[in-house]
């Protein structure tokens, strides 16, 4: 739990004190607490004027209404907003579920360009409204106040108006939400990779192409390694999943230089599921059980060095309350862990995780690439766009033994 004798401890000697004052040693112990606990990894914490609320929600709604007008006027409007919304900061995803909060400031500066004059306004009473602001390396763009943006959470992407409804809030934002919703369940996916065939260079980089418009769209690309569920061989699991493919924005190309190696952990290959991503690194979560309890790996991918680093477990966000659980824990010696693999139904496209085979934790966990255990296996990429869709190659057969891929029939 939260430590509060830091801050009562200034309380005490500082009975005067303003709440902004207050707040900001609360804020710091938090973060004291954090460092301690060696979880101050990926920490935000705000202190905001409660007074200065209503000017923030003016310049929202002077923004929103503009932004809602537009992508009911516009398909490639919509797709903007979905692909500005892709790119901002937000929270609460796990494996399975999602809070979809969104930060408010990092949102307005993915669409400052299309909407200056009114980008600037809300920036503006954003930083009037949070007195102090405490973000940490992996949550770098938190400008202090998130909002609600239905986007990742598909279970209840539909009824999200209807819910967001009863909160006393902002009428143009709610109406915003409504209108973003409807035009994107009811908007066609524009990717078709039905009928598009993996290309296979030199035995081991596996591409795909799409046009230039289409790959414009896309949000994430998983390559996937997969098997067919022997008791219902419909189902792919994913075995390894991974996020490391290179588009090519001028060509419209998807290309994984495929070599063999899986990300593994202790020698398992994974899914990991991609939720951040910033210039130097990206952060995933890997489904697991840890002692029979359903969590997810927190992971940081360093692109300048390629080393995965694992800060803890966490058990996600309830999927009924849609609360985030606040507690990540350490694993230890002794943990028994078992690896959840995400599936998916080629023909009734339902989903969700199998179990693999259980290890107990007697060294530190390692994830690393490793050469992948041979055998055959199936190869595609699942596509992810700016709406959040979901899209589906065709998989292609390929066989991996003594060191070499090659394909088959």
């Amino acid at each position: 739990g939260w430590d509060y004798s830091k801050h009562l401890k200034y309380l005490a000697a500082n009975p005067k004190t303003s709440g902004k004052n207050l707040g900001k040693e609360i804020a710091k112990g938090f973060k004291s607490q954090a460092k301690e606990q060696s979880t101050d990894f990926e920490i935000t914490l705000a202190v905001t004027n409660l007074s200065k609320i209503p000017a923030v929600v003016t310049s929202l709604d002077g923004m929103i209404k503009k932004v809602s007008g537009d992508i009911v006027s516009s398909d490639n409007n919509l797709r903007k907003v979905g692909n500005a919304r892709s790119k901002a900061e937000d929270y609460g995803n796990s494996s399975d579920s999602h809070t979809d909060l969104v930060d408010l400031g990092a949102l307005v500066k993915q669409l400052e360009d299309d909407y200056p004059t009114q980008a600037k306004s809300l920036l503006k009473s954003i930083k009037g409204a949070v007195e102090y602001n405490m973000t940490s390396p992996e949550r770098p763009d938190a400008t202090g106040l998130s909002v609600y943006f239905p986007y990742k959470d598909k279970d209840n992407f539909k009824s999200a108006p209807n819910s967001y409804e009863k909160y006393d809030f902002s009428k143009d934002y709610k109406k915003f939400v409504r209108n973003y919703v409807e035009r994107a369940s009811g908007k066609k996916a524009d990717i078709n990779v039905n009928n598009t065939n993996l290309t296979v260079q030199d035995g081991s980089a596996y591409g795909l192409k799409l046009t230039k418009a289409q790959v414009q769209q896309v949000d994430k690309v998983y390559s996937i390694l997969g098997t067919r569920d022997k008791a219902n061989p419909s189902n792919v699991i994913f075995v390894g999943m991974d996020t490391d493919v290179v588009i090519d924005d001028d060509n419209g190309e998807l290309i994984d230089n495929f070599n063999g190696k899986r990300v593994q952990l202790n020698g398992k290959t994974v899914s990991m599921f991609l939720y951040s991503e910033q210039d130097d690194f990206a952060l995933y979560t890997l489904p697991i059980l840890l002692n029979g309890v359903g969590y997810d790996l927190l992971v940081n991918r360093s692109f300048k060095n390629g080393k995965f680093k694992i800060n803890g477990a966490w058990k996600g966000v309830d999927p009924k309350t849609k609360v985030a659980d606040r507690n990540i824990v350490k694993i230890k010696t002794g943990d028994k862990i078992v690896p959840l693999y995400y599936y998916v139904n080629e023909k009734t496209k339902s989903n969700g995780f199998v179990r693999g085979s259980e290890f107990t934790v007697s060294s530190p966990l390692k994830l690393e690439n490793k050469k992948m255990t041979s055998g055959d296996y199936l190869y595609g990429f699942y596509i992810i766009d700016n709406l959040q869709k979901e899209h589906f190659t065709k998989y292609i057969n390929i066989s991996f033994q003594n060191g070499k891929i090659k394909k088959t029939k």
